[in-house]
């Protein structure tokens, strides 16, 4: 980066970041209120419907703007538990042979349950959690067809049913970009120009503000990626079967510009059309996952970068 161009995106970014936190601390606000009585206790799939109103599409990118374009995503409303929720494994297992239920409550991650700690034949497994309330997010990593966003009971009762996924259930994603406006780059601006200066805003510090809050089993490696760049990755040979890998080249704000998987074979991205990072995602399987660093990442410039 440029030292007039560094001179320019620094009170951009500096501004970008305390509109960011401002709009982030109304986005919170819903999670510490009270489920209404009226409202369905129902999976809802993160599809075309689901992020129609501007503003559902505004709060996802602020609650997590490190879209996981990966996976078939289903979230649940806000929910009170007095102790055990459950999960029909079983329908999990058949749906996607990488998935994780995670619970969050107003601070954050408190459990999850998935692919990783169970086994391949149980059919249902639970997770304890303390007296409160939660909301549920199930992610599919490369769903078969037929399958469903499986069943959760919570406290010994039907909450959530099982819900049928469409056929391509992550086709939404590919059209979040032309949706994009002012309002999203203005909140995002900020990230690519403090993931350029990793170095000397902090490691730790840059890494806790970049990555997602996803899986707990998720392992990441990220980057910037400028305009006119590919990227050419390879994983390391002795790669577990059964992990998932994953990249997203995001633009500055924080849209995705391309994704796909992370072939055995490596993959090649086209030219990125705008400034931006790239994010990928190391998903374990019972087999586990290889160290992120293992993976190699080279850029190669189509053009000049301007």
């Amino acid at each position: 980066m440029r030292r007039s161009r560094l001179l320019l995106e620094a009170p951009l970014a500096l501004a970008s970041f305390a509109l960011n936190r401002a709009a982030l601390a109304r986005a919170l606000k819903p999670m510490s209120r009270a489920p209404a009585s009226d409202q369905p206790r129902a999976w809802k799939l993160m599809d075309e419907a689901f992020f129609a109103p501007p503003s559902v599409m505004t709060a996802y990118s602020l609650l997590a703007p490190r879209w996981n374009v990966h996976a078939a995503i289903a979230v649940s409303p806000i929910l009170p538990v007095t102790g055990r929720v459950s999960v029909d494994v079983a329908a999990a297992n058949a749906a996607s042979p990488r998935w994780t239920l995670v619970a969050y409550d107003k601070q954050g991650t408190v459990a999850a349950v998935g692919t990783t700690n169970t086994e391949a034949d149980a059919s249902w497994a639970a997770i304890e959690l303390s007296p409160g309330l939660y909301r549920f997010v199930i992610r599919l990593y490369e769903p078969g067809p037929g399958g469903v966003v499986p069943e959760v009971h919570i406290d010994g009762e039907p909450a959530l049913a099982a819900l049928e996924l469409p056929e391509d259930p992550t086709r939404v994603y590919r059209s979040l970009r032309a949706r994009g406006g002012r309002r999203h780059r203005a909140l995002q601006r900020y990230v690519y120009p403090m993931v350029r200066l990793r170095r000397l805003l902090g490691e730790e510090r840059v890494t806790r503000e970049y990555l997602p809050v996803g899986n707990p089993e998720t392992l990441f490696r990220f980057g910037v990626v400028e305009r006119g760049q590919r990227l050419e990755l390879r994983p390391p040979d002795e790669l577990p079967d059964d992990c998932g890998l994953y990249l997203c080249l995001y633009d500055q704000s924080s849209l995705p510009m391309w994704f796909g998987p992370i072939l055995p074979e490596g993959i090649q991205t086209p030219p990125a059309p705008d400034h931006g990072t790239w994010l990928v995602r190391i998903v374990p399987g019972r087999h586990g996952a290889p160290d992120p660093a293992r993976i190699q990442v080279r850029v190669m410039s189509e053009k000049p970068i301007a």
